[in-house]
């Protein structure tokens, strides 16, 4: 018999559910590719978004869902429910992409086509500029004077 696992995820604030398939040797529906292309979709998070996921086991500690072998960990272990917690590891936070994407889909609905276009790109234009400017490392290369001639002594 099919049943339903409920899945929570976490996001700062935000929380979201979602319902996976577990079948009769309570092996559940989904991998971390499907697991992370779900989450990408409830949260609106864009493609170039790295994230971590993890869970707090039954121990109490908390634990990263790495790959395919982690979930069936985490389905060994018997949770009426998962709850999963969504953190950024990329240069600029997941705030930012969530931010940026709802931008796009607010001044989309604004502006006509050709406004947006405009001021989109002098808008990206600029914030690579600040990205570039505030994550860059400077160029910086010592130069060191060259060491002073050897004496010989008294006489050459």
């Amino acid at each position: 018999m099919v049943s339903d696992f409920v899945i929570k995820v976490r996001f700062g604030d935000a929380y979201r559910r979602f319902n996976v398939s577990v079948d009769d040797n309570n092996q559940i529906d989904i991998d971390m590719v499907r697991l992370r292309a779900k989450i990408r979709s409830i949260f609106d998070f864009t493609d170039d978004v790295k994230f971590t996921l993890s869970y707090v086991d039954e121990d109490s500690e908390m634990v990263n869902i790495v790959d395919d072998n982690d979930l069936n960990d985490l389905m060994r272990q018997r949770f009426k429910f998962w709850r999963i917690f969504v953190r950024g590891n990329g240069i600029l936070p997941l705030e930012f992409s969530q931010w940026r994407n709802m931008m796009h889909k607010s001044v989309g609905k604004i502006m006509r086509k050709d406004e947006a276009i405009y001021y989109g790109s002098a808008v990206v234009a600029w914030v690579g500029l600040v990205s570039a400017i505030i994550f860059s490392k400077p160029n910086v290369q010592v130069i060191h004077p060259p060491p002073p001639p050897v004496s010989k002594g008294w006489f050459k």
